[in-house]
Formats: C-alpha cells, structure tokens, sequence
C-alpha cells in the first residue's frame, strides 16, 4: 500500500530512486529518510519493505503492473517499468508545477492592475 498522504514530490522521489539504484531497498529508504522532500511524519515510517510495498502499489495504480512480473534481459533501461513510472510521475509533477505557477501568475496580475488602479485614483 502506498503511504497515506504520500504527496506527489514523494511518489515521483520513490520512483527515480528505483529507477536509479534498482531493488536496493535499504539504500532507496536511507536516500527517503534523509531527503529534504520527504515530510517529517513520513520519515519513521519508511522502511525499506514500506519502500518496496508503496513502489508496488505505485507500479500498479499508475501502470497497472505487477512489480513480481519477470523482466526480459534485453529491455532496455528507458522502457524498465521503473523508469517509465519514474517518467509519468516527473511529468505528472512538471504539470503540477506549471498550474500552480499559472495560477500565482494571475493572482499577481490582478493584484498589480489592483495596484495601477489605486495609482491612477486621485487622492482624497
């Protein structure tokens, strides 16, 4: 099971951890523990077999695969399952990134045409 409240900066760290040590859960939860992104409540709990059962649940929510299938040998590294989910996730959080930069970029917009009205009103 994937942790509750596991946010998406988490999901997509887990990911490029696997997709870059592999199956090496102590080194994968060492990086989690430690990593400035992962929230403090989540920390304790992230054990190396916590990694692998919320790597699993990710592989199978996200692309519906079982993380025990056999991979064949000459799959190349880009279309491991790790590195496609670790893709999916890293485009899933550029999108996250670009509307919530879109929205802070029409707030300032308003605020400043706020600004440049209370300018141009004469004094009282």
């Amino acid at each position: 099971m994937v942790l509750p409240g596991l946010d998406a900066r988490e999901e997509c760290l887990l990911a490029q951890l696997v997709a870059s040590y592999g199956y090496k859960w102590q080194t994968i939860s060492d990086c989690m523990v430690t990593h400035p992104l992962v929230s403090v409540q989540h920390r304790s709990r992230l054990n190396p077999d916590t990694c692998w059962e919320c790597y699993r649940a990710l592989l199978k929510r996200e692309l519906d695969i079982d993380a025990d299938q056999p991979i064949d040998a000459t799959t190349k590294t880009k279309d491991l399952p790790s590195a496609k989910l670790a893709n999916l996730l890293h485009a899933r959080r550029i999108a996250e990134l670009r509307d919530s930069i879109r929205t802070y970029e029409q707030r300032f917009t308003t605020l400043y045409g706020e600004i440049d009205e209370l300018r141009k009103a004469e004094p009282v």
